[in-house]
C-alpha cells in the first residue's frame, strides 16, 4: 500500500505523433461526429509529459468511438517527474533482487520531486479532477464518462470511485491506496494487475478482491482482476515492448481496457 515503488519512476516512452489536440493543458482527442460518452485517462506520475498517455488516448478514441480526455491535474503541465529522466533503476521483469546502489538512486530520486508531491497530494489533485470532469460533462452533456487510471492515476480513480462522477472504472496498477478507500468505491470497476507490484502487493491484491468479492454478492456490482505474468508495476503505462512478454501483456491489457468498457459504458 505504499504510495511510490522505484518502478514507479522507471519505464520505456512509446513511438508515434499524437493525433489530438491541446485545450489549454489537457490533451483531447473527439470522436468523429461527436460523442456523448467520454473516457477520461488519468496519468502516471510523468503527467502530459510524457508522449504515452496522448498516444493510448487516441487509440482509445479510435476503437471506442468516443472522446478521450487526459487532463493536466498536476500544478499547470508539471508533473512530480521529469519523463527526460525516467529510466531503469530496476530490471522491468519480475523477482529481480535490488541493489543497495538501486536502493540509494531511488531514495534521492524521490527527495529531488518531493516538493512536487507535497504540492500535488491526494486532496489537491482529487479536487482538480473533480473540477475538470464536472466542467467537461457540462459542456459535452456526456451521458456517461469512463475513466481508467495507472499508477499515480489508479490512486486517483480507487478514490473517486466512491462519488458519481464516473460509470466506469479501470485501475492499472495502482499507486497508495487504503482497504478502506477500497471499501467505499460504488461503481463497476476492472483491475489490471501486474505480477510484482511493490505498490500492490500480493496480499493487499487478494485483500482488495475479495473486498470487490464481497460487493458484488451484496449489490451484484461488476467487477474483474486480470493478473499478467512476467510484468512489473507500470508495464500498462510505460512498456518495454522491445521484451515480447511484457509488449503482449501491454496488448493485452489495452484489449481488455477496450472489452470493459464495451461492456459497461
Amino acid at each position: 500500500m505504499s504510495a511510490l515503488c522505484e518502478h514507479c519512476l522507471q519505464g520505456y516512452a512509446l513511438e508515434g505523433t499524437p493525433s489530438g489536440k491541446l485545450e489549454g493543458t489537457d490533451y483531447y482527442k473527439a470522436a468523429p461526429g461527436g460523442s456523448t460518452t467520454a473516457v477520461v485517462l488519468l496519468t502516471d506520475i510523468f503527467g502530459l509529459k510524457l508522449i504515452n498517455p496522448k498516444l493510448m488516448a487516441d487509440q482509445y478514441s479510435e476503437r471506442l468511438g468516443c472522446d478521450v480526455w487526459v487532463p493536466d491535474y498536476f500544478n499547470v503541465g508539471k508533473p512530480p517527474f521529469d519523463e527526460s529522466k525516467m529510466g531503469p533503476l530496476l530490471p522491468d521483469v519480475p523477482n529481480t533482487a535490488t541493489s543497495f546502489f538501486q536502493k540509494l538512486k531511488f531514495i534521492f530520486a524521490i527527495m529531488g520531486c518531493m516538493p512536487s508531491l507535497i504540492s500535488n497530494r491526494p486532496s489537491v489533485v482529487d479536487h482538480r479532477t473533480t473540477a475538470f470532469v464536472k466542467r467537461i460533462k457540462e459542456q459535452k452533456k456526456y451521458e456517461k464518462i469512463g475513466v481508467i487510471g495507472f499508477c499515480f492515476g489508479g490512486a486517483i480513480v480507487v478514490r473517486l470511485a466512491s462519488t458519481d462522477l464516473f460509470n466506469s472504472a479501470i485501475v492499472a496498477h495502482p499507486a497508495g491506496t487504503s482497504p478502506a478507500e477500497i471499501e467505499a468505491m460504488k461503481i463497476p470497476t476492472s483491475w489490471i494487475c501486474a505480477e510484482e507490484d511493490r505498490s500492490f502487493g500480493p496480499e493487499y491484491r487478494a485483500q482488495t478482491e475479495d473486498i470487490w468479492k464481497r460487493k458484488h454478492e451484496n449489490s451484484k456490482l461488476d467487477y474483474e482482476f486480470k493478473d499478467y505474468k512476467g510484468t512489473v508495476h507500470g508495464f500498462a503505462a510505460r512498456p518495454n515492448l522491445g521484451n515480447p512478454v511484457i509488449k503482449k501483456a501491454w496488448e493485452d491489457s489495452f484489449e481488455q481496457t477496450i472489452a470493459w468498457y464495451k461492456k459497461t459504458l
